[in-house]
């Protein structure tokens, strides 16, 4: 895979207040010799804020590069699907909640696999300190089916 030119597109809108919607378009260029899929991306996501609440929703997919012979099991390309709320308490607390869902494909008879994230995330801001708290719930981790993790961060952030 020698890429010699690579191409990427972004679109941005804001057809009424509140409302962004945006687009993205990735193609890396040339992948040389034979290739039976070239590599190429594409997202797209709206978000809506009215007052202390926000919505969003996006979709994305991602094609792998794929040369003239296929090995068994190639990358095919993911599907993912994004959703999240957000809620400003105040000026000082944010909460919010997000969902994550991809799919993986394949070029042969292996089965597609999927890998969801489910967050839960809150933010206190007082000064110049940040405390945040993010716990997360991920099942399939790494398209692997029955592998599932949980995680939960506490981060510090200061500001001088």
């Amino acid at each position: 895979w020698t890429a010699d030119s690579s191409s990427e597109y972004t679109v941005s809108a804001t057809p009424i207040e509140g409302l962004t919607l945006t687009a993205d378009y990735f193609d890396p260029g040339s992948t040389g010799g034979t290739t039976r899929q070239s590599p190429e991306s594409g997202h797209w996501s709206a978000k809506y804020v009215a007052g202390a609440v926000s919505v969003g929703y996006g979709k994305g997919h991602v094609a792998s590069a794929i040369g003239g012979s296929v090995a068994a099991s190639t990358i095919e390309d993911y599907e993912t699907t994004s959703i999240a709320l957000g809620f400003a308490v105040n000026d000082s607390l944010s909460v919010s909640y997000s969902e994550e869902e991809s799919t993986i494909s394949y070029t042969d008879t292996t089965a597609d696999a999927d890998l969801t994230i489910q967050s839960i995330q809150g933010a206190y801001t007082m000064g110049g300190l940040t405390i945040a708290l993010a716990m997360d719930d991920i099942e399939n981790t790494g398209y692997t089916t029955n592998k599932d993790e949980k995680e939960t961060m506490l981060t510090f952030t200061f500001a001088f």
